[in-house]
């Protein structure tokens, strides 16, 4: 322990001095709480709907999180690209967690080929 307890006995005078670097960084905390895999069968708590989203963003923001890197589902529970459904679940952190950035997710996931997945992109770029 002694050779690695050297920060215990450092002169450092405050949180400041904590990163020597100049400009550097400040942490980020970027939550991802469902994935586009995944779903309630898979366990019962796992944000699916926009509500269920939106809730555990609040949470997440609560906790200390930063950003939220969002997927959304179909009406089945799917992985989704939907620009619409973007739109809604973006509103609705917005409002439960107005803090948190959003981040959408561009994954196909293995559902969508290459055309879907582009033109899925390029709605979302003219309606988000």
């Amino acid at each position: 322990m002694t050779a690695n307890a050297s920060f215990l006995t450092s002169p450092l005078s405050g949180p400041e001095d904590a990163c020597p670097s100049q400009g550097a960084t400040p942490l980020k905390i970027t939550v991802a709480p469902n994935g586009a895999r995944r779903g309630h069968e898979d366990h019962p708590h796992l944000p699916v709907t926009i509500d269920e989203i939106a809730r555990d963003a609040r949470l997440c923001q609560d906790a200390g999180a930063d950003e939220i890197h969002l997927h959304v589902r179909d009406a089945e529970g799917q992985h989704s690209l939907d620009p619409g459904l973007y739109r809604t679940a973006i509103a609705a952190i917005e409002e439960t967690a107005p803090e948190l950035a959003i981040q959408i997710t561009t994954e196909a996931a293995g559902r969508f080929d290459v055309a879907a997945h582009d033109s899925g992109y390029d709605r979302s770029r003219r309606t988000v």
